[in-house]
């Protein structure tokens, strides 16, 4: 054993640097609570993927990019958390070298990073439609808008996916993938601050005098309908800041002991939990969808 912990402080990934002190049990009702999660988090998300599809529900285009982040948290079930744990379960497996380890852990780390990072980039250019649907509530459904989106929906997936392999391929060097994390991390989170105060400043300017016109009803009706989508996308991002932050402090400070194989774990098992979370948000948030989906699954035992 003494050997094996040799090697393992060779381990360099950030959701996998220390594996000195390690409790069994913990890992075994962690690896099990996230294996329930992955079932019901595909189970959930395809449903409402295939519903959304089948029934015609993607009428505007922050429907496409809600579907788009349905899509890869479907992806997220299916591929790191899966990753996650059998690298959990790894550890204690008889003759583990440090490469297997390091191995696995790369992997695992770009399935972590390319679906977080995707679902963060969805999230900013839904801040970015909340601003154009309440700048321009009669224009915003086009079908012009739509086919923009769709096709910013899979540049989000195309280019996050170049930005992480270019990463974590090993083309640059430490600093310099470090420099290009920071920048990205920071051109975002800028981006995402833009967008919601302009949505402030769009919706404090609407309640001070749109509203107050009554020439413009249905401009009203619009943007009070874009005002709830608006509501929705925000409680949205508040799940993912909270379950996302710990994990990213964890990850950064690296801490030894209870907080590497204990806390860190937890933390990023609730982080990936963010998968199975974000439909309920949906079908609570849209009642049309829930009711859509009641129907679908229960339409025939109502029915005389």
């Amino acid at each position: 054993m003494a050997e094996y912990n040799a090697h393992c402080k060779q381990l360099s990934s950030f959701i996998l640097w220390e594996t000195e002190a390690l409790f069994k049990t913990n890992d075994v009702v962690l690896c099990t609570i996230n294996a329930i999660s992955v079932a019901f988090a595909i189970l959930i998300n395809l449903l409402i993927a295939i519903v959304m599809k089948k029934k015609d529900l993607i009428k505007t285009p922050c429907h496409i990019l809600v579907f788009s982040l349905t899509a890869i948290d479907l992806v997220a079930a299916l591929v790191p958390k899966p990753l996650y744990i059998d690298l959990r379960l790894a550890i204690y497996r008889e003759h583990v070298t440090s490469c297997s380890l390091n191995r696995k852990a790369r992997v695992t780390e770009s399935a972590i990073i390319f679906c977080v990072g995707c679902s963060f980039l969805h999230l900013v250019c839904i801040a970015r439609d909340r601003c154009n649907a309440l700048c321009h509530p009669v224009r915003y459904r086009t079908p012009g808008k739509m086919k923009v989106t769709t096709w910013l929906a899979c540049g989000c997936w195309v280019t996050w996916g170049i930005i992480v392999v270019l990463i974590e391929s090993g083309v640059f060097a430490e600093r310099t993938q470090l420099a290009i994390r920071g920048s990205i991390a920071v051109l975002l989170l800028g981006s995402l601050a833009i967008y919601q105060v302009k949505t402030i400043l769009i919706v404090f300017r609407y309640n001070h005098s749109v509203i107050n016109d009554i020439n413009s009803l249905e401009v009203q009706r619009l943007v009070m309908r874009e005002k709830k989508v608006l509501t929705d996308t925000r409680i949205t991002l508040a799940i993912f800041s909270l379950l996302f932050i710990p994990t990213a402090i964890l990850s950064v400070t690296q801490p030894s002991g209870l907080y590497a194989n204990v806390v860190f774990p937890w933390s990023m098992a609730i982080t990936l939990l963010n998968s199975s979370i974000n439909p309920l948000i949906q079908l609570w948030r849209n009642r049309r969808l829930l009711r859509v989906i009641t129907e679908s699954l229960f339409g025939g035992l109502t029915r005389p």
